[in-house]
């Protein structure tokens, strides 16, 4: 007994790069292309009983005739439909790092953790068949202005997150961990990676830790520091226990945690699943905001009350 409650489309009305969802609008037989969801967010008060995609396409070898066409003259369609559920976290977790936090990328329609083109022939070779980074976070400390660095950005020991500890954001067990990998350096203004083997971190993670929490979920921690890993595999964390410092290694631009939560414990075939933080201010100018339990995405200003 659903009823249409809302009803929205996206076509080629309007100029590029404007309108470019699509990145490849020719897609040759056999070939798979990424489309990121224009319709990723709905306000409260429409309550979603399922969606309904359409996707409407013109053949490219009809010359001329393909020239201006209205969004209704389509030669094929396809339909599919999907029933949104909510996810209900079954760990309480806890903020990874301590003092006020900006995250500087989250996993909102232009972040580039949601806009992961799997598609991608060099995804396929490396046998990367999910998203694990789909709600992922990348944190950044910073002081009362706003700023994540003093001085120089251009030199790692001056980004205020570099050398912080990382605590484990709830209780689990070290399923993997890496804690060998040299830190990147600035080399003027560009990003000098060190010079290891290709099989020493083929994913770009850097020093990292894995936790099992046990029941369907694992947080993964990245770009640590080389040598301040604290925690060994196998052994058995609690929430807020050191497990090592930010550096600056594996694929990194800059000095930050990558914190994300999985559905499986390897990075290529589990997917990215929400993680909602208990007990943090969120920030709004000169006053807060007390969080019980919330989520939190790009641009965010927030800190830890535990």
């Amino acid at each position: 007994n659903a009823k249409l409650v809302l009803k929205k489309s996206i076509n080629n009305n309007g100029q590029s790069p404007g309108i470019n969802i699509v990145g490849k609008t020719v897609i040759k037989p056999g070939e798979t292309v990424a489309v990121f969801n224009p319709f990723y967010t709905f306000t409260p008060d429409v309550n979603i009983a399922y969606m309904k995609y359409e996707f409407f396409f013109n053949y490219s070898d009809r010359g001329h005739i393909n020239q201006h066409r209205l969004p209704m003259d389509f030669d094929e369609s396809i339909v599919k439909l999907i029933t949104p559920e909510v996810y209900k976290s079954k760990t309480s977790f806890n903020l990874p790092l301590k003092e006020k936090l900006l995250v500087w990328d989250g996993h909102d329609f232009y972040s580039h953790h949601r806009r992961f083109p799997l598609g991608l022939p060099e995804q396929q070779t490396k046998g990367i068949i999910a998203n694990s980074n789909r709600y992922a976070y990348d944190l950044v400390n910073i002081d009362e202005k706003g700023s994540m660095y003093q001085n120089d950005p251009f030199k790692k020991e001056n980004w205020y997150v570099f050398g912080k500890p990382v605590y484990a954001p709830a209780t689990g067990k070290i399923i993997e961990m890496q804690n060998n990998i040299p830190d990147n350096e600035f080399n003027g203004k560009t990003v000098q990676s060190p010079n290891i083997p290709a099989n020493m971190d083929p994913a770009g993670m850097g020093n990292h830790v894995i936790i099992d929490h046990g029941n369907g979920e694992f947080s993964i921690m990245l770009h640590m520091e080389k040598g301040s890993i604290k925690v060994k595999t196998g052994e058995i964390v609690k929430e807020g226990q050191q497990i090592g410092n930010i550096g600056f290694s594996g694929d990194a631009i800059f000095p930050h945690l990558h914190y994300t939560v999985m559905n499986g414990p390897r990075i290529s075939v589990s997917e990215g699943i929400p993680s909602y933080f208990s007990d943090y201010k969120l920030f709004r100018g000169n006053s807060f905001i007390l969080i019980k339990k919330g989520r939190v995405d790009s641009g965010d200003i927030i800190e830890s009350e535990k």
